[in-house]
């Protein structure tokens, strides 16, 4: 462990020299703990009370807490992506705060997300313009964890927070909701000679005691300093003025190269674009990104270790990520005075134009998707918000439950992309384009304007309101057609539109209006008030109502967006086979859903199964009502399978009747997605009547079944799975075909047909532990993840008899597989599984022996 000693002069005498007035200033002494990754630190910050009053506190924000404990709001599959073995704290802890004299300071928490904010009294308040310096110990533990704070095996990324600082403070005002200022830095840091310390800024070598090194890092004008230690590698490239440094893990080379032959084509692109920079450096450096695949740090890139292993047809969508942030990095070099979301509004209009050079026209993965939506997987990246390829791929308008960005754990406001789609909805896109144009022509003259002075001035607008709106309070609004009313008229058709607003703030709305005959209106409402009225007399009846077409709004419920409602189709049962070896009988499903986009309450289903047990076909309609209750009525046509000992079934075409109660909710609809993902209700009360209607026989039957699933985890991919089931039926329906006792669903040591009855009970239980994390295997249409080992044993019986609970009847088997996590094209999680059972204790000759499964997914 790194001892670090503190003097309290060093601090003092070797401060930076007086700033600028407003600018904060930190001096940090600091030291990296590899044992226990922990950074121990003293700091001196120097800050000036710009207002008018004095000032009797200070607030510091302590960043690293936000990873403090676990939010119980939060679906708990979340800390599963963000956290490689299991969830641990991450944490910041001040031990004392004192003045230049050494006089302890007194210092609390204040109520504001997790003890992220300390709030710091002042025995003597600071008067206006007046500056005050105070020194602040810390601890900052840094937790195993993906993303922009975290370690993972050799590999250490910061973005920043990893000391105590100042919230933002301005005229006087503290401002919890806003990034850090830009302020002055000189750091002292320290850590062990064998690590690699990377920065914002340069790290200057600064003197070697024993196996530890310390390296000055200075920083004018920067919110925070970027970190990332590790063992990592470099190639650099050059293009003009600008120095591409990219630093990576040894093993990722060959994808090194693609990431710096892309900054060097994007940084060759905006040199032509926007004019020569002075000389200027640009690191980028691997991390194990999980919720981008690019982000930004001052002055640096964080590229995650997953870029460019991915499906070759999505490796365009990934220049683009790298694209953007280079853009992002040299537009702040450009215009260093100019606000943050205008910089991410010009790198987002720059990649377009990039991309659309590169390989022609506008690229947009969404329409790539759109027609392979029926695929299950990329209707939920489409359609659900719950996945990360959204939050990569796709600009969201709802901020994310969690955002880890220094920038925006503490307010997320809209990116600068969706800045701009507002403003064109409320100026019309014409004005904002007129007014990009002059603010680029400019600042090319070496005009230092702001962007906002410009708009206002071509737009004839002062728009405060609406800065202060998304830049601060970032309402969400619920815009919804409350009602149309059509008629027949002497002019033709009268359509009247009814359009209400719930929520607090104001949003242009497009509404976009189709008749009949394919023309379509497209209007916008200022979303100024409640409720809204439009009047259209057209020659062709309105067919079409939407509002927000390219979901540029904020609204986060799309359900009432649109009338009539859009309908879509999906493979229900994507057919992902089983293999029985010791049957020989390939297992699979297949079947069609369609229901409303953005509607998971009405389900129209058509499927097809076949397995060992026999073939079915079905066509239903289910409806999902509230707390979780599902309705369910169809028709079916089933041609059973029957055990060597019994009669065979006749085919038969039944109508069904179905309910469930399911707890709780998982908002996978598809059955083979949940399959595959392992993503279970823990508990499924399902009841099924089938009345036969063909062959001049009126036979029915009725079943009950109770389903329970408990996983029990220690940590990720360690955990206990249980599973019980119970089942019973009566009817004279399928009388030899009712309950099978084995199979890879069942009792994995026994063939599915050996045995079958009206009435069952099966225990399993699964004890799954790591094998291996993050093997990171490129298989171009699959990444691989982690491997993870299972032993398990079933115990169950199926009996024509009601008394299911006669022990000396249970069959029981032992046995072991592997479960292979990979990420499907390379982004979308999928478990496939080998599994090898016996039975114990008595079977009869033909189950004496191993029975093997290969098949997609958990069993449970």
């Amino acid at each position: 462990m790194i001892i670090l000693f503190l003097p309290l002069l060093l601090l003092i005498t070797h401060a930076l020299p007086a700033f600028a007035a407003s600018i904060p200033q930190y001096d940090i002494v600091a030291a990296y703990s590899e044992e226990e990754h922990r950074i121990y630190g003293s700091e001196k910050i120097s800050f000036t009370n710009d207002g008018d009053e004095p000032l009797s506190e200070i607030y510091l924000f302590l960043y690293p807490n936000l990873y403090l404990e676990k939010d119980p709001d939060i679906d708990q599959s979340l800390y599963k992506r963000a956290y490689p073995v299991d969830f641990n704290a991450g944490e910041q802890f001040i031990t004392s705060i004192q003045d230049l004299k050494g006089q302890n300071l007194p210092y609390f928490p204040e109520l504001f997300k997790k003890r992220i904010l300390m709030k710091i009294r002042l025995p003597t308040p600071i008067p206006p313009k007046g500056t005050f310096a105070f020194l602040v110990h810390f601890v900052t533990v840094i937790p195993e964890k993906y993303g922009v704070f975290g370690y993972y095996r050799d590999l250490v990324t910061l973005q920043g927070g990893w000391h105590p600082y100042l919230s933002f403070f301005s005229e006087g005002k503290w401002n919890f909701l806003l990034p850090p200022s830009p302020s002055r830095f000189q750091i002292h840091f320290t850590l062990n000679e064998h690590l690699r310390l990377l920065a914002s800024v340069p790290p200057e070598f600064e003197n070697e005691e024993g196996s530890d090194a310390t390296f000055l890092l200075r920083a004018n004008a920067l919110p925070t300093v970027s970190l990332s230690i590790g063992k990592l590698t470099s190639e650099a490239g050059q293009v003009g003025p600008v120095n591409l440094v990219y630093h990576f893990l040894p093993r990722d080379k060959t994808y090194a190269k693609q990431v710096l032959r892309i900054a060097e084509e994007a940084a060759d692109h905006f040199l032509k674009q926007v004019g020569l920079l002075p000389p200027t450096q640009l690191q980028m450096m691997e991390s194990y990104l999980y919720q981008d695949l690019v982000t930004s740090g001052p002055n640096l890139l964080y590229v995650s270790n997953k870029l460019f292993k991915v499906f070759p047809l999505l490796k365009r969508f990934h220049e683009a990520s790298v694209a953007r942030g280079v853009f992002l990095l040299l537009w702040q070099e450009r215009l260093p005075w100019e606000e943050i979301w205008m910089i991410e509004g010009l790198a987002d209009l720059e990649t377009a134009q990039f991309i659309g050079a590169k390989y022609g026209g506008q690229q947009s993965l969404e329409r790539w998707l759109s027609p392979i939506s029926f695929i299950p997987i990329i209707d939920q990246i489409l359609y659900s918000q719950d996945l990360p390829l959204r939050q990569i791929y796709f600009k969201e308008k709802v901020a994310p439950l969690i955002n880890e960005d220094i920038q925006f754990f503490n307010h997320s406001r809209p990116e600068g992309t969706t800045i701009f789609s507002k403003l064109q909805n409320l100026l019309g896109h014409e004005t904002v384009r007129r007014a990009v144009e002059d603010y680029k022509k400019k600042i090319q003259t070496g005009e230092q304007i702001s962007f906002r002075q410009v708009l206002y001035g071509i737009s004839g607008k002062k728009l405060d309101w609406f800065f202060e709106q998304w830049l601060t309070s970032n309402p969400v609004l619920d815009f919804g057609i409350e009602e149309i009313r059509r008629e027949k008229t002497e002019e033709g058709y009268k359509t009247t539109l009814k359009i209400k607003k719930h929520g607090e703030g104001i949003e242009p709305i497009e509404i976009l209006a189709t008749q009949e005959n394919g023309s379509k209106i497209p209007l916008v409402w200022e979303g100024d008030r409640e409720e809204h009225q439009e009047v259209l007399i057209t020659p062709s009846r309105v067919d079409i109502v939407e509002l927000d077409p390219h979901r540029d709004s904020s609204d986060p419920n799309r359900l009432n967006n649109r009338d009539p409602r859009l309908w879509k189709f999906l493979l229900d049962r994507v057919p992902v086979p089983s293999f029985n070896l010791n049957t020989q009988v390939l297992s699979y499903e297949v079947g069609l859903l369609f229901q409303p986009v953005y509607d998971n309450t009405n389900q129209i289903g058509f499927g097809f199964s076949h397995s060992d047990v026999g073939n079915s076909t079905s066509l239903q309609f289910s409806h999902i009502f509230r707390n979780n209750h599902t309705a369910t009525v169809g028709l079916s046509y089933q041609g059973p399978q029957t055990p060597k000992d019994k009669p065979p079934e006749e085919q038969a075409g039944t109508v069904h009747l179905g309910y469930s109660l399911s707890y709780p909710n998982i908002p996978l609809l598809v059955g083979s997605v949940q399959r595959l993902l392992g993503r279970y209700p823990k508990f499924n009360i399902a009841l099924g009547y089938d009345q036969r209607f063909t062959g001049g026989k009126y036979e029915h039957l009725v079943t009950t079944t109770i389903d329970t699933r408990r996983t029990f985890s220690f940590s990720n991919y360690h955990e206990i799975a249980t599973h019980a089931m119970v089942g019973q039926s009566f009817g004279t329906l399928f009388e030899n075909s009712r309950f099978f006792l084995g199979g890879d669903r069942g009792m994995r040591g026994y063939t599915p047909l050996r045995f079958e009855g009206d009435n069952i009970l099966l225990l399993s239980a699964e004890y799954r532990f790591p094998l291996y994390y993050e093997s990171d295997v490129n298989l171009r249409v699959a990444l691989t993840h982690t491997l993870q080992g299972a032993i398990f044993a079933d115990v169950g019986t199926v009996t024509d008899s009601r008394n299911i609970f006669r022990v000396g009847d249970y069959k029981k088997d032992i046995g072991a597989g592997i479960r292979w996590y990979i990420d499907s094209l390379g982004f979308y999680p999928l478990t496939f599984r080998f599994d090898v059972a016996i039975p114990v204790g008595p079977a009869i000759e033909a189950e004496k022996k191993p029975h093997y499964y290969i098949t997609g997914g958990m069993p449970f």
